[in-house]
């Protein structure tokens, strides 16, 4: 074989270990940077009348091209409740309500207003329960470019006691509609990322 055709192998070879690379890189490649994530947040409404329900879509959006291995390390900044997807999978954030407006400044001596969540795919399960403030692994991965999401929706808060359900029985907790008055969401994530939000109920 001619030196020219080495060469052109050569060149060849290098050009597919690199292509290779580039394809394999984003899951190869393992970031560890909380700085890299970004929190989003909406409500579906900022006026609601008390029987009305608010829905809170969350976002934790990786904003790099490779994965992004996170210590869970609690950060919040305020009194939260983890929230727990349908079939009780763990998510990096949460959401706190509080009936007043706060600032980040005293937020954190707020009364956490208690509640529950109804997902359609699976009422009056423990999973639509707030039960958890902590995801029980050591850490959250995202993979490259990853947004993880999610809406709850909230009717109300809840005090000790039991509910009757349709077609018998009953279900821990009785609900309150939202007393006309304004409120605060307050919307964070396991790396200490805050936003708020405000409603009123009128």
């Amino acid at each position: 074989m001619k030196r020219g055709e080495l060469a052109f192998m050569a060149v060849v070879g290098a050009a597919i270990v690199a292509g290779l690379f580039l394809v394999l890189a984003p899951n190869i490649l393992v970031y560890h940077d909380p700085g890299a994530i970004s929190l989003g947040a909406s409500l579906n409404a900022t006026i609601l009348k008390p029987d009305q329900a608010i829905a809170i879509k969350i976002t934790d959006t990786n904003n790099v091209d490779f994965r992004n291995v996170l210590s869970v390390t609690d950060g919040w900044g305020f009194n939260i409740s983890a929230i727990s997807a349908p079939l009780c999978s763990p998510l990096p954030f949460g959401i706190g309500v509080y009936q007043g407006r706060y600032a980040l400044g005293n937020l954190s001596s707020a009364t956490l207003l208690p509640y529950y969540f109804w997902s359609p795919s699976i009422p009056y399960s423990v999973c639509n329960v707030v039960i958890s403030t902590e995801l029980n692994a050591p850490s959250f991965e995202f993979g490259p470019r990853q947004t993880v999401n999610y809406t709850v929706t909230i009717n109300g808060y809840w005090t000790p006691g039991y509910t009757l359900v349709p077609g018998g029985g009953e279900m821990e907790g009785v609900l309150h509609p939202y007393q006309p008055g304004i409120y605060t969401v307050a919307v964070g994530d396991e790396w200490g990322h805050t936003l708020l939000f405000y409603f009123r109920v009128t």
